[in-house]
């Protein structure tokens, strides 16, 4: 039906093919189309997206390209059956060694496109890539306590709530302190 990472959702609405694959050269464009038509969605909860250009989405790329091929990152664009690009999904701070296989994920949708089932279905073909390519034992999610939609969004993928992180961004001058939340294979 489709190649490659795909789910298919199913509501009451429709039915939606989504599917996730690395970024490539060229996806630039994609991106910054992408954060800027969603930018006042998301920005309570990514700041980067206030003055985002496209240089910055170009650097990122190529950026997000070597992470991917060196194994610490891996970002990946969600897409529909059509192609079109509906946001991105990323495991970041890939830790690899005798003693931990972990990293943490990160996720956004475009405004279009929230409320469908989407991110849902992103986060299980993102965390069966962690789980069974990479063979990782632990995701952890951050989430600013006001973030309700994504809060709901990990508990129902089986995230479990481990805790408040003190001062772990800051946000224009302005310490933030996430909620953490971890989802291991067995969960």
């Amino acid at each position: 039906m489709c190649p490659g990472r795909c789910i298919v959702i199913l509501d009451w609405r429709s039915k939606i093919v989504i599917k996730i694959e690395p970024y490539t050269f060229g996806d630039e464009k994609l991106r910054y189309d992408g954060l800027n038509s969603s930018k006042d969605h998301l920005l309570p909860w990514i700041p980067y997206a206030e003055n985002y250009t496209m240089e910055k989405s170009k650097i990122w790329i190529e950026n997000a390209i070597k992470a991917f091929s060196a194994g610490t990152e891996y970002a990946f664009k969600i897409l529909n059956e059509q192609e079109n690009f509906l946001g991105e999904v990323r495991l970041i701070n890939v830790t690899i060694n005798p003693y931990e296989r972990q990293a943490n994920i990160a996720l956004w949708i475009q405004k279009d496109f929230a409320g469908q089932g989407v991110a849902s279905a992103a986060l299980k073909l993102a965390t069966d890539f962690a789980f069974n390519d990479l063979k990782l034992q632990r995701l952890q999610f951050m989430v600013l306590p006001d973030n309700e939609r994504s809060i709901g969004l990990i508990r129902k993928v089986g995230g479990q709530y481990e805790g408040q992180l003190r001062n772990q961004w800051s946000f224009d001058g302005v310490m933030k302190h996430p909620l953490l939340f971890s989802l291991t294979p067995a969960s």
